[in-house]
């Protein structure tokens, strides 16, 4: 989680900060959009179950799925020492790079600048669907000679993600050589949280837990 302030990036990375700046997000949408507690669940269906063991239960999954409770909470799911290394290494990539691209946002006014960045060579899913659908204004336009495209940014969406996640779970290491003085590299394969969330889904769900994609 970060923010922007004054032109400088600052990246929330304790526990204390976290929790205000999801308290600060609830509030301004509250104050702008308003009886928030309306859309809250009462009574049973706004349990959140909690499993304390890191481990994604069926029964759990099945009274989610049925609106039988609100969320569910499994603690330590992703080791913490992994997503502390993992952030930090994202926060030094970002720096690296500049901060990152920019996130626009879809408005009214169509899609505009936001102070969130992004990592990575693909466009996020919103502006994706935004230019798709700026696309298809413009074709099926009766003053327009253009035709249809064969791919859609969805399309480009989806095959740079699949790009960048190959990417990504491929590490180099690098180890020291005292004979030589000098340093090897090594590859290996990283388990990211989401890989580790599909992967547990799949064994989780009596049905499976395939990846889909939704049709436009």
């Amino acid at each position: 989680i970060h923010h922007q302030r004054h032109g400088v990036r600052t990246y929330l990375t304790d526990q204390h900060g976290r929790n205000a700046a999801i308290q600060s997000f609830f509030h301004h949408l509250e104050s702008n959009y308003g009886n928030l507690s309306s859309l809250i669940d009462t009574g049973p269906a706004s349990e959140t179950i909690v499993s304390n063991d890191g481990i994604l239960h069926p029964h759990h999954l099945a009274r989610l799925f049925q609106h039988e409770a609100t969320a569910l909470h499994v603690r330590n799911f992703f080791h913490p020492e992994s997503a502390r290394r993992m952030g930090e290494e994202l926060i030094r990539e970002s720096l690296r790079g500049g901060g990152g691209n920019n996130w626009k946002v879809s408005t009214s006014r169509g899609l505009e600048s936001s102070d969130v960045a992004t990592l990575g060579e693909h466009s996020p899913y919103n502006v994706a669907v935004a230019r798709d659908q700026i696309n298809k204004e413009e074709e099926t336009s009766p003053s327009s000679s253009s035709s249809l495209t064969a791919t859609t940014a969805v399309d480009d969406y989806f095959e740079g993600v699949q790009r960048e996640f190959r990417s990504r779970r491929r590490r180099l290491r690098s180890t020291s050589n005292a004979n030589a003085n000098t340093m090897d590299d090594s590859e290996y394969y990283q388990l990211w949280p989401l890989d580790k969330l599909r992967l547990e889904l799949e064994e989780a769900w009596p049905s499976g837990a395939g990846v889909a994609r939704e049709t436009m």
